[in-house]
């Protein structure tokens, strides 16, 4: 397997890690406290986003360590994989999301235990699996013979970044600091609204309908964390090039103090969301999942500045000839997804109806699919054929009739008015119709099924079957998805053309928003 079969797989994991996090973190009213098994729920939210800085850690490693990762990928190119893991993967992903399909979101608190069970197992075997089929047992050990040193190191740091957290929450027992952060926040807080509420001794604050305690869990100890866990990560990875005491002297407090003051303007924000939009979004969504994606950004723009100044290096970093991302194939077929995934995760947390915040998806999806046009384009050859027409049709038909009762999808709509509606109702049909068709089948049929397709049967079954898959975990009704995937897959392998696909696709979308715009409901598309 290639280096692009390599990424191919890297970027799935990728995105099965987030579709984990968002899941279970945003799109769902979980509540530790209200489980019964609060202790075993805060301990699974911290092992994935654990995960998530493990990724964000091997990134780091893939740019640093250029020898180590020419070793791997030659032992990556010359082994055998066996489809036997892949299915374990597979298999272990199934089990992960199987309770949310069988217990309503209203029980998923009550029966919780089947929850944790599911995640357990089907994280262990996502796990197992996934590392296997990148590379079997006796390869990773050839490997790890001359590279494992630095490689267990630095993912066991990034693992252990949340846990660091935890560890050093006895710091905001200090008054100091404690009282720092407070009367910040309630200064700034007085800047922008008139009825603040502050409690100095229970460090309680906040407006007539929406209070917080500024706690150990609201301290931004986990910024703190971030921000040393990865500079120590970026500190070993250039150690051979890097000023350690200007990098640790100079950059590090003023990261730190940096942290400190985006960690004041998120109690802020978190305050003024729970007192004029959503109480329940503040909590559960910004307070908890928004809160670590934030501060790992600001933990890569400090590493991205490091990077940039040369100050913080004893000698020049040996740069190599790059061409532009913008002109990459494979990048154009990826990245506007990965955009588009983002795009989602961001309305989900700010947004009490998500569905309202699709206009930003739509900017979103424009401007990646606009900036990398370039490299798209030549990949998506569109022209008439009346079968990949037929088949759109046919997919756009079957999701209008098995719908279901489009009451049970509230998108708050509700809420809006008329000339607010037929505003937000274009650009839902806009984005469905247009933008996600190109998206979604550039990276689940370009990209996914295309890259994993050797030609051989098995090959090609399995890439079929894994871009389905994914593709109907995507959507709401997962049965529905996956028919349209197949149906789709069909469309691109008839003639080995990922165009057809996108005008199957584009069909069927708009099959479905013209039914939702003679029916009113819009809770179909």
């Amino acid at each position: 397997m290639t280096r692009i079969g390599f990424f191919s797989l890297l970027t799935l994991y990728v995105i099965e890690t987030l579709a984990v996090i968002a899941s279970f973190q945003i799109f769902t009213p979980i509540d530790c406290r209200l489980t019964g098994l609060e202790t075993e729920c805060r301990a699974l939210r911290s092992v994935f986003i654990s995960a998530l800085c493990v990724v964000v850690a091997l990134g780091l490693v893939i740019y640093g360590q250029k020898n180590a990762w020419r070793r791997f990928f030659e032992i990556f190119q010359n082994s055998d994989r066996e489809n036997k893991w892949a299915l374990i993967h597979m298999v272990g992903i199934s089990i992960i999301f199987f309770p949310l399909l069988i217990i309503p979101n209203y029980k998923l608190n009550q029966d919780f235990i089947y929850v944790f069970l599911a995640l357990s197992g089907g994280g262990v075997l996502a796990a197992l699996g996934g590392l296997f089929w990148l590379l079997p047992p006796q390869k990773w050990w050839m490997w790890l013979k001359t590279d494992s040193s630095l490689l267990v190191l630095i993912c066991a740091l990034a693992a252990l970044i949340p846990f660091l957290a935890k560890l050093i929450e006895p710091i905001w027992a200090i008054e100091l600091i404690s009282n720092a952060t407070f009367q910040a926040v309630a200064f700034l807080l007085s800047a922008l609204h008139q009825d603040v509420f502050v409690d100095p001794v229970r460090k309680w604050i906040g407006l007539p309908n929406f209070m917080v305690a500024v706690a150990s869990q609201c301290s931004g100890i986990e910024g703190l964390a971030l921000i040393t866990g990865f500079m120590t990560i970026y500190a070993i990875l250039f150690r051979d090039t890097l000023h350690q005491s200007r990098f640790w002297s100079v950059l590090w407090p003023l990261a730190l103090i940096v942290s400190w003051i985006f960690n004041i303007l998120r109690i802020t924000v978190l305050i003024m969301i729970g007192e004029h939009f959503s109480p329940e979004l503040a909590v559960n969504g910004f307070h908890s999942f928004a809160g670590w994606l934030l501060f790992t950004i600001l933990a890569l723009a400090v590493l991205f500045f490091a990077q940039s100044v040369p100050t913080f290096h004893r000698r020049s970093l040996v740069s190599q000839p790059k061409g532009k991302l913008r002109d990459d194939p494979v990048a154009a077929l990826i990245l506007p997804f990965i955009l588009f995934m983002l795009s989602g995760i961001i309305v989900h947390a700010f947004w009490t109806y998500p569905a309202l915040g699709y206009p930003l998806q739509v900017v979103v999806m424009a401007g990646a699919l606009f900036w990398m046009r370039g490299a798209l384009a030549p990949q998506i050859k569109l022209s008439f054929d009346p079968v990949s027409i037929g088949i759109g049709l046919l997919v756009g038909l079957i999701w209008v009739w098995f719908s279901g009762d489009p009451q049970e999808n509230t998108l708050g709509v509700d809420t809006l008015g008329s000339t607010a509606l037929i505003v937000w109702a274009l650009w839902r049909t806009l984005g469905t119709t247009l933008l996600v068709p190109l998206i979604e089948e550039a990276f689940f049929r370009g990209y996914i099924l295309a890259r994993l397709d050797t030609g051989k049967p098995s090959a090609r079954l399995l890439a079929v079957a894994l871009s389905t898959i994914l593709f109907a975990m995507l959507h709401g009704r997962i049965i529905l998805a996956g028919i349209a995937g197949l149906l789709f897959a069909a469309a691109m392998l008839r003639r080995g053309r990922l165009g057809d696909a996108v005008i199957a696709h584009v069909v069927a979308n708009t099959t479905v928003a013209l039914a939702a715009w003679l029916t009113g409901q819009w809770s179909l598309i």
